[in-house]
């Protein structure tokens, strides 16, 4: 049996299949390693572990599980490992490993080096007959060991030396022990349990640890192939069997900066074969003790990043933590596991990076390796650079090289690993050159390019769930389509844009409305396309960017399909046309119905806009708010003529139109009935006062509100005659009902009228109108005469049915029917407005007084 055979099954049961870096093997007589156990229990039960009698178990969940006395279920046992501890002078202690062949078989037993006081270089020596030996050499001559060639650790230390290996080896030598066959005889008869029971049994079978002692390659120690077929057989091993697998391939990442997925020949080269045939054995150990499991995915899980080995099973999580532990000599606890494997990855990263870019100094590579970045560095290791990816770094390691293109290790790894992964796998495939609908085939991807994709995918990456794919273009969410164009306009020219809130609320967008807005952008719908759609977006507060969306997405669905013009921007505004601009919300608060006659109508905005251009944003705003304020401004549009009529009409007006509405345009919250009410309320003041237009706002302000107070502002409000089956009237029943608008007042002595008096005008700006003109109506006594003289105007006068000429309105959107009704008596007149439901059978007739232009009829009065 060779020495180098020998000393790999000692250096197996020291490390457990563990591969520990070179230089500290070399050092082990100058830095020694001890166990130090806290108290006698974890003494003794570490012991266990040594021997194998004592295995991992899911419940070990605390940090000081190996200072429970009752760990070991074996409590006889305990006792008897109890008392070899008892007299230990400290519990500062190292495992000595013996290998002896008794009857031409290997056997391995061991004996405690144990210092005499608490970091002292003076050791004792005690073996499993409980005996204790004050120098090595003594144990050789006295121990009760039968007739055997036993091999040991020259001096009983634990060094190591390289000599012509390829691996450093124990520095071992071998002795032959001479016995009595009687005393051998005698020893077996008087001796304790303890020392038949351990000091021969083998370690391979109960420890689950891959000690096989014969093996077809010299230097291997042990074969994973052995340990997967027993596995097979017997369950117990499986866990035990993994974890060694583990953590041979993650300290062989370490000293080698190898995994057995690595395909870098320059890595490779430098590995003996037989390490690679152990990685392989390994990862196959691996993937048969883990059904269902993909090749290579553990030990991806416990080597490739950082915590992974946290989502192994509990039962691997222990194993693996316990092998480590023992093989590093460190306390068993998972502050401890933790930082073995984070220094064990950190280790194998470095040495993978100082085998395939020797240009960078072994210092730089470890400053730039630690810390949070390591986790990056591992992924790109394990699950990329690996796989024989061809690159370069720089020599201070800031920038690698892929493909002919930079990239900064600080901005890669500020990218999702899964997005950045794909951009890596981007790049291999188009290999510089994409073929894009948008931009010229096959182009190169110019770095400014890859870098605005990178700060995409990091913007990206810090939103949950927004998926991201990359091709002949970028998609994002459920179908935004950005150009690289597109990407390089996003990035870095768009002003004022909130990038990141931009992202998650385009992904917010339905599948339905992603398409609408892709097929905008692409169409050529926007004027100055995707710069301008974002320069526009900026202008909004980010938490508007959906709203402003949404309503560009409603704007393009009323846009004609033939000859349509390509939206504009203003600020917030988008232009509808030469006239007419909306802002998102207003727009959204215009009603789906009304919407057509916002965007097609512009007779008011023609109106205002030859008048004067300084009008028109004004004129917009009192446009979309007649829109939002619902149908029944919408039924009142015919004041846009009246209003032309009332300027037309006089051949020396008061005021210019101009004037007129610049006026009336800045009263609060104005519309376009308002805006004629509140010229015609004040016509005959701006005629003979001549005071200013801030005053004349000011008493029309105070008109509405007083019209409001004096219940002016209502309507009459009837239904069909309950007998009619048909929800319409006929002109004369019409007529009949409405004589009827103002009830008949009582006898009042006193003159008290109260509101009995009220008459209903309609609307507020109508009501503020007629109080202009009628003054008398602010005083009980002139509301009396006014009502009485409409009565009696109502009950004799003449109903006539007027025929409209407004029905401009009609073409954009159902107005409901409405009604005039001309009552004359000799020179008195007036004109009832007549509301017609939407529904007549169903809803209420609302009639009220109305005030009319000399040329409100366009026909003459029906007969």
């Amino acid at each position: 049996m060779s020495l180098v055979h020998i000393a790999r099954i000692m250096h197996d049961f020291l490390h457990r299949g563990v591969e520990r870096k070179w230089e500290d093997l070399l050092q082990f007589d100058q830095q020694e390693e001890f166990f130090t156990a806290k108290t006698k229990p974890h003494a003794v039960n570490l012991l266990a572990f040594a021997l194998g009698k004592l295995q991992p178990d899911p419940s070990w969940t605390d940090n000081e599980i190996f200072e429970r006395p009752e760990l070991l279920p074996d409590r006889m046992l305990y006792k008897q490992l109890a008392n070899i501890v008892d007299r230990m002078p400290t519990h500062e202690f190292q495992f000595i490993p013996l290998v002896i062949l008794l009857d031409e078989k290997l056997q391995t037993s061991l004996l405690m080096r144990v210092r005499k006081t608490s970091n002292s270089a003076e050791c004792v020596y005690l073996d499993l007959s409980n005996r204790k030996y004050d120098k090595f050499p003594q144990f050789l001559t006295s121990n009760t060991l039968p007739t055997c060639m036993i091999w040991f650790p020259i001096d009983g230390r634990l060094r190591y030396t390289q000599n012509n290996t390829s691996y450093p080896m124990l520095a071992i030598e071998s002795r032959r022990i001479e016995r009595r066959p009687d005393t051998w005889k005698n020893i077996t008869a008087v001796g304790t349990v303890v020392a038949s029971a351990l000091t021969f049994t083998p370690f391979g079978a109960p420890v689950g640890i891959p000690l096989m002692f014969v093996s077809t390659a010299a230097s291997s120690g042990f074969s994973i192939s052995n340990l997967i077929d027993g596995c097979k057989h017997e369950k117990g091993k499986v866990v035990a069997g993994r974890a060694v697998a583990l953590a041979f391939s993650l300290t062989s990442f370490a000293s080698t900066g190898l995994t057995v997925a690595c395909r870098v020949e320059k890595v490779r080269r430098l590995i003996p074969a037989e390490k690679l045939i152990q990685l392989e054995r390994a990862e196959r150990l691996l993937c048969g003790g883990l059904k269902g499991v993909a090749t290579g995915a553990t030990i991806t899980a416990a080597i490739g990043s950082a915590g992974g080995w946290l989502h192994l099973s509990t039962s691997d999580r222990i194993e693996l933590g316990a092998v480590l532990c023992f093989a590093y000599r460190q306390e068993f606890n998972w502050k401890n596991i933790n930082q073995l494997i984070l220094t064990l990855q950190q280790a194998g990263v470095v040495k993978f990076f100082r085998e395939t870019c020797p240009n960078v100094s072994f210092e730089v590579l470890r400053k730039k390796l630690e810390g949070s970045s390591l986790e990056y560095y591992l992924l790109l290791v394990g699950e990329y650079l690996g796989k024989n990816v061809s690159f370069s770094v720089d020599d201070n390691f800031t920038t690698i090289k892929l493909f002919g293109y930079e990239m900064k290790f600080d901005m890669m790894f500020n990218i999702n690993w899964e997005q950045l992964k794909m951009l890596l796998l981007f790049l291999q495939t188009s290999k510089g050159t994409i073929n894009n609908t948008w931009r010229k085939a096959s182009a190169p991807l110019t770095p400014d390019m890859l870098n605005d994709v990178m700060q995409l995918l990091h913007l990206v990456g810090s939103l949950k769930d927004i998926p991201c794919t990359l091709a002949d273009y970028i998609t994002l969410g459920q179908g935004h389509r950005f150009s690289f164009a597109t990407l390089r306009i996003f990035i870095s020219l768009a002003v004022k844009l909130d990038r990141l809130e931009l992202l998650k609320q385009l992904a917010a967008l339905s599948t339905a409305d992603t398409e609408r807005l892709t097929v905008l952008r692409e169409s050529g719908g926007i004027e100055g396309g995707d710069l301008a759609l974002f320069n526009w977006l900026g202008c909004h507060s980010p938490g508007d960017y959906c709203t402003a969306l949404t309503a560009l997405i409603e704007l393009a669905t009323y846009r004609p399909r033939k000859k349509a013009v390509p939206f504009k921007f203003e600020n917030r505004r988008i232009l509808i046309s030469s006239l007419l601009g909306v802002e998102a919300k207003q727009f959204l608060e215009v009603p789906r119905d009304l919407r057509d006659i916002l965007l097609q109508d512009e007779r008011f905005l023609k109106l205002c806009n030859d008048a004067g251009k300084q009008l028109l944003p004004r004129a917009n705003l009192a446009w979309i708010r007649t829109c939002s304020n619902g149908i029944d401004t919408i039924c009142q549009l015919e004041t846009i003529g009246l209003l032309k009529e009332l300027f037309a009409a006089s051949a020396n007006p008061p005021l210019k139109l101009t004037d007129a509405l610049n006026y009336a345009l800045d009263i609060e919250n104005s519309t376009v009935p308002q805006v004629y009410y509140s010229i015609l309320a004040v016509w005959k003041q701006f005629t003979i006062v001549p005071l200013t237009k801030q005053t004349f706002r000011s008493r029309f302000q105070m008109l509405l509100e007083e019209a409001q107070t004096l219940e002016m502002v209502r309507y009459y409000t009837f239904y069909p005659e309950q007998d009619k089956k048909v929800g319409v009237m006929d002109d004369q029943t019409l007529i009949k009902k409405v004589r009827t608008m103002l009830p008949i007042l009582e006898s009042d002595t006193e003159g008290n009228v109260g509101t009995d008096c009220s008459i209903p005008f309609g609307t507020p700006e109508r009501a503020a109108c007629w109080l202009g003109f009628m003054p008398e109506l602010r005083h009980a006594r002139g509301r009396k005469r006014t009502y009485q003289a409409l009565i009696a105007l109502l009950a004799n006068g003449t109903g006539t049915v007027l025929v409209q000429g407004e029905q401009a309105a009609q073409q954009y959107v159902k107005v409901p029917e409405k009604k005039m009704l001309m009552f004359c008596s000799g020179n008195n007149r007036v004109v009832i407005e007549v509301l017609v439901p939407q529904d007549p059978q169903n809803g209420y007739w609302r009639a009220s007084f109305y005030l009319c232009g000399n040329t409100f009829c366009a026909a003459e009065p029906k007969a």
